[in-house]
């Protein structure tokens, strides 16, 4: 169980989960108002974001809406009264990160928020750990990392026929 609070609002992960290089992972955040079991009413703010970093490293971006090209699909329940927000990271993503401890930076944003917009940056949530999947970065070809396999270009043809 851990949380993590900026003025009035806590985010909360029932438990921090680890998971191999190269496997999918749902996370579950739920964010409360003024205290825990009260949740915080979804529909208020105009946007989300849940950064996660491996370490210091930041990796990925979630957010809602989601911001083309930049960002990920994060999910907000709104129709419930439930202040989840959640979000998969998928194998193909996780394939790329290095071992080590992986927190969240949740951001809540109200841009109606009177008399001016707020915003929520957090501090970093730790929800877990990615495992090395034990993979030494051998390729088909034979090649390894100490560049022991044969690499060599065998085209012979050097010249270009340009008009």
């Amino acid at each position: 169980m851990a949380y993590v609070a900026k003025d009035d609002i806590i985010a909360f992960i029932e438990n921090e989960i680890n998971f191999i290089q190269g496997n999918s992972q749902t996370y579950e955040i739920i964010l409360y108002k003024d205290f825990m079991g009260s949740p915080l009413n979804l529909n208020q703010p105009t946007l989300f974001t849940v950064a996660i970093y491996v370490e210091d490293r930041k990796v990925l971006q979630y957010s809602k809406p989601q911001i083309s090209g930049v960002s990920l699909p994060l999910l907000v329940d709104k129709a419930g009264d439930t202040g989840v927000i959640s979000f998969e990271i998928d194998a193909s993503n996780s394939l790329n990160f290095g071992a080590g401890r992986i927190y969240a930076q949740i951001s809540v944003y109200y841009e109606n928020y009177y008399p001016k917009p707020k915003s929520y940056i957090f501090p970093r949530l730790a929800i877990g750990e990615v495992i090395d999947n034990g993979d030494n970065g051998s390729d088909d070809n034979g090649s390894d990392d100490n560049g022991s396999g044969d690499n060599t270009n065998t085209n012979t043809n050097t010249h270009l026929n340009i008009p």
